[in-house]
């Protein structure tokens, strides 16, 4: 009688065990399902999500900043608006100062128009195929498009600088440009990415006449 109730003990031990083997068994296949999709989802979503929209969101930022600019400067700024020059006797340039005030009212414009253009268009969302979402580039174009709308311009600055050329005697080409810089934020569920465009735009240019100081051609007038 002993003997059988011990072996009735072993065999409710062993069934136990089994179903706790069973247990682990399971717990660990869970768990390494959840990682299998938090790897995926982290190095292979998140990566084609991230490239589509950095493809629409440089698109976005390149027509902004034209179109900004375009509204800031409306077609009426002269070289002399930015730049006084002085000469001496011998008609070489002695002096050449930047008009801050003019300078630092049209970097506010721009930036401005800029931001508020490009909030705009990041508001009506990217569309994203569903299929994208696999991660897999072969399907990145296909299936029904999700709009996608979590970006926003973290910021939009302006600077200016110029550039000196010489294209002849005492003749030196001086080109002022304005650049931009726009800072998209992408953000989805575990992930936040920036994305940074810069351009840089002509708005004036002139031949100067007589000879220009050193420091000036080595420097920036802006700084």
């Amino acid at each position: 009688m002993i003997e059988c109730y011990n072996h009735k003990i072993w065999k409710s031990k062993n069934k136990k065990s089994k179903k706790g083997n069973k247990k682990v068994i399971i717990l660990i296949i869970i768990v390494a399902c959840i990682s299998l999709f938090f790897i995926f989802y982290k190095f292979v979503i998140t990566k084609q999500i991230f490239t589509i929209c950095y493809d629409y969101s440089y698109a976005y930022a390149t027509q902004s900043v034209n179109e900004g600019t375009l509204i800031a400067l409306d077609n009426n700024l002269n070289y002399a608006d930015l730049i006084t020059i002085e000469k001496n006797n011998n008609g070489d340039i002695s002096l050449m100062s930047a008009n801050a005030l003019k300078i630092n009212s049209i970097n506010k414009k721009v930036e401005k128009e800029t931001a508020k253009i490009l909030e705009s268009k990041l508001r009506k969302g990217i569309p994203i195929p569903l299929l994208s979402f696999l991660g897999l580039n072969i399907f990145s174009g296909y299936g029904v498009e999700v709009n996608f709308n979590s970006l926003n311009v973290s910021s939009v600055t302006c600077t200016f600088s110029s550039n000196f050329e010489s294209i002849g005697i005492n003749q030196t080409l001086h080109s002022i440009y304005i650049n931009i810089k726009c800072i998209v934020v992408v953000e989805i569920p575990l992930e936040r990415k920036e994305i940074e465009y810069n351009n840089s735009i002509l708005v004036s240019e002139v031949v100067l006449v007589g000879k220009v100081p050193e420091f000036y051609l080595k420097g920036n007038l802006f700084n």
